[in-house]
């Protein structure tokens, strides 16, 4: 995959969690457990490890088996020890090149991915630092984190909660009792990074807080549309577009995926192929510091060949259903949110979900969205001249595949669209609204 950028080596896909070496377990660990493994499925981690002191394992233990059910869930288990990196070794030995650990005593607030940006292999990692720190455990000179001094009472900077640590320096660390002790000895031996984050809490909100989301189309959007892209060799960025989801992670959007893959309808491709195109484009955005929250894609067809995907499901663009069913599964702060797409079908489904819509016309994604994430995003004035929600042409279809009858797709559940008033009759040319952005911008249905 190509985007202008030199990709880093993989995001890990483990986390790694310390909860201290205190003989007591701490107010808040079950809820603050809890978000910590939310937010890590929410970052495109698969597994959770706790490593936790003995007298901890209670309310370890009720974290884990209270935690609710929630979509991109990780898997999570605990290890009671009082030697956290020895036994971090022995018991995890496949963790792969790089892992990411936390402290379970605080909750970060910051894009955890952030920390790809700063690695550096020959290092021994990088560890997210605010400033204003009381205990100042950490100086930052340039990039680099070394033992905090004082000048003064001038406080220096404080632990943010998270670091990204190389595999092999996981091996002077077996008799650090406690995460602070081993970055500490990091900072000492030169070999630790650090990077400016806010400062983290100790008392967690909601399990997942309300944000607004950037709903994205695919192809055409994110990557080049050649025509039923499926085959993740061939997925290519386009010029600014993991720039521009990384910006929505960093002011705290959630990022969602909707796409319309009737190739799979159509004989074309698989389910499986979709799946492991979207997992691609995934694992790239994470190696640049971003991910996508969740995802939706469509694969009915009217003219589908496959007879189980021509049935209507409500979730092919223009239809709302992938958004409304993302809504319905995440905290989504409808009216400041928006819909991004290269076509009109990805604007009437914006707006059939009750979501601004832009339409994506230029060359760069991340220039375009800039100033829509960035500003307050009131809710314009109602706007005349908004294009019909027509769906796109098709591209031109490739030779058929022969392609085994496919079951009725599991990976979606049909979704009655919403009962609105019809769509007011266009105007013949109309003349596209533009926002004081300077980019089309078309209200939801719901102000029409």
């Amino acid at each position: 995959m190509r985007a202008g950028h030199a990709f880093a080596e993989d995001a890990p896909d483990t986390l790694v969690v310390l909860l201290g070496a205190a003989d007591t377990a701490v107010d808040g660990d079950l809820e603050r457990l809890q978000r910590l493994i939310a937010e890590a499925g929410r970052y495109g981690f698969q597994s959770v490890h706790i490593f936790h002191a003995p007298a901890a394992t209670f309310v370890v233990n009720e974290a884990l088996s209270s935690l609710p059910v929630l979509p991109s869930m990780p898997q999570a288990d605990s290890f009671a020890t009082g030697a956290p990196f020895a036994t971090l070794r022995t018991r995890l030995p496949d963790l792969g090149t790089r892992v990411l650990v936390a402290s379970g005593l605080v909750l970060p607030h910051f894009n955890w991915l952030d920390l790809m940006a700063a690695v550096a292999p020959s290092r021994a990692g990088v560890v997210a630092l605010y400033e204003g720190a009381a205990d100042a455990p950490f100086l930052l000179e340039d990039d680099r984190a070394l033992p905090g001094r004082r000048q003064g009472d001038a406080p220096n900077h404080g632990f943010a909660g998270l670091a990204l640590l190389e595999h092999h320096a996981l091996a002077g660390l077996g008799d650090a009792v406690t995460l602070a002790a081993a970055l500490r000895r990091l900072a000492e031996a030169g070999t630790l990074g650090g990077r400016i984050a806010p400062a983290p809490t100790r008392l967690p909100t909601d399990i997942r807080s309300p944000r607004p989301a950037l709903f994205l189309d695919r192809d055409g959007t994110l990557n080049v549309d050649y025509g039923y892209v499926y085959d993740p060799d061939r997925l290519v960025f386009l010029p600014g577009a993991a720039a521009a989801v990384k910006q929505a992670n960093d002011l705290g959007f959630y990022v969602f995926l909707v796409t319309n893959q009737s190739g799979v309808g159509r004989g074309y491709y698989t389910e499986t192929d979709v799946e492991r195109c979207n997992a691609t484009l995934q694992r790239h955005l994470r190696a640049f510091g971003a991910h996508l929250d969740d995802i939706r894609y469509c694969s009915d067809h009217p003219d589908a060949l496959i007879e189980a995907y021509r049935r209507p499901t409500g979730w092919r663009k223009p239809a709302p259903g992938m958004l409304i069913d993302l809504m319905e599964h995440w905290p989504v702060l409808r009216e400041k949110s928006l819909m991004v797409g290269d076509k009109d079908s990805d604007i009437g489904a914006g707006r059939a979900a009750g979501v601004d819509s832009a339409k994506f016309e230029g060359d760069d994604l991340c220039a375009f969205l800039g100033p829509l994430l960035l500003a307050e995003r009131a809710v314009p004035e109602p706007l005349a001249g908004a294009p019909d929600a027509a769906e796109e042409p098709e591209p031109e279809p490739p030779p058929p595949v022969a392609v085994a009858a496919v079951p009725a797709p599991a990976t979606f559940t049909p979704v009655p669209e919403p009962e609105r008033d019809p769509e007011p009759e266009m105007e013949p040319e109309p003349e596209k609204p533009v926002s004081r952005h300077g980019v089309a911008l078309f209200p939801p249905d719901h102000i029409l």
